[in-house]
């Protein structure tokens, strides 16, 4: 087996009135890509609350993302991401 270092810090908040705390949680001068489904969080206002928060921040969506999600999609979120200046 190869050797190699994994570190994937996250930290996962729940519970109402959360999406109001995103920009505390952001250093200021992050550049974000928002990944979200098909539907739901948009119909839902979810996303527009989200969109509304991150005002200040350079934000690139990619949308239509299902469960279990094939390399393909993933793959075109991987394009956006190094087609734009998010990558920079």
């Amino acid at each position: 087996m190869s050797s190699f270092v994994y570190m994937n810090p996250t930290k996962i908040i729940f519970g109402d009135n959360q999406i109001e705390k995103l920009p505390s949680l952001i250093p200021n001068e992050s550049k974000i890509l928002l990944l979200s489904g098909e539907k739901s969080a948009e119909e839902s206002g979810v996303l527009s609350r989200i969109r509304d928060e991150l005002l200040e921040y350079e934000v690139f969506e990619f949308k239509g993302i299902r469960a279990n999600p094939e390399v393909s999609i993933l793959n075109q979120a991987v394009k956006l991401v190094n087609n734009s200046t998010f990558a920079e």
